[in-house]
């Protein structure tokens, strides 16, 4: 790739130098006019978001299973052992 010769601007007194990279308002800004760091960066935050939410299912699916299998088997011997209070239908 050929060197592209860029000249020195100046603000007043003040040299503004030229940058390989910016930063601004979350976005990338690069000298090559590509936005691979910001694609990166937004596949990141995408794939951080899904873990989220599959753990959180996770949690939430390991929860309904144990209250729909396991507290059947075992609320009924309570509730067999329980002689006052039952309610009547």
């Amino acid at each position: 790739m050929m060197e592209l010769f860029v000249p020195n601007f100046y603000l007043g007194d003040f040299l503004i130098t030229c940058v390989q990279q910016e930063t601004f308002l979350g976005y990338s800004l690069n000298d090559n006019m590509t936005d691979d760091d910001h694609i990166t960066k937004e596949m990141r935050n995408l794939y951080a978001r899904e873990t989220f939410v599959i753990l959180n299912f996770v949690r939430m699916l390991l929860k309904l299973l144990f209250k729909t299998f396991c507290s059947i088997l075992y609320c009924c011997l309570l509730w067999i052992k329980c002689k006052k209070g039952r309610p009547t239908l």
